[in-house]
């Protein structure tokens, strides 16, 4: 299935003879709509909100809890469930309750400046 599946944002790829090829090219016009030019709520959430909102973006913390159990360090994100994703290098996000921007280095790490730093 690997083969099927795109390296940075996880898209599935379309097979020649697939059923319902709608589904997947929905779900991946979803994943990408939730990731691209979205902000990251809060990368300090250890257990998803209450009432989650379509496109809510979490950097998961350690010791997630709940429906967020066992994906820590992943990107979280809601459709009408919760999503995952491993993030990748260079990806980049304005995390909204800090007020700074993240980036994911090649080491597999975050770095990040406040917003003020920017000006």
């Amino acid at each position: 299935m690997k083969d099927y599946v795109s390296k940075r944002l996880e898209l599935i790829f379309l097979a020649q003879n697939q059923a319902q090829k709608e589904l997947v090219a929905n779900e991946n016009f979803q994943k990408m709509e939730c990731l691209i030019n979205n902000g990251i709520i809060s990368t300090t959430m250890t257990s998803p909100p209450i009432n989650p909102k379509y496109s809510d973006l979490y950097l998961l913390s350690d010791n997630s809890s709940g429906e967020w159990k066992g994906a820590d360090g992943k990107l979280a994100f809601f459709t009408n469930k919760w999503n995952f994703i491993t993030p990748t290098p260079g990806m980049i996000f304005a995390v909204l309750d800090e007020e700074k921007i993240i980036f994911r280095t090649r080491h597999h790490t975050w770095k990040g400046m406040t917003i003020t730093e920017i000006k």
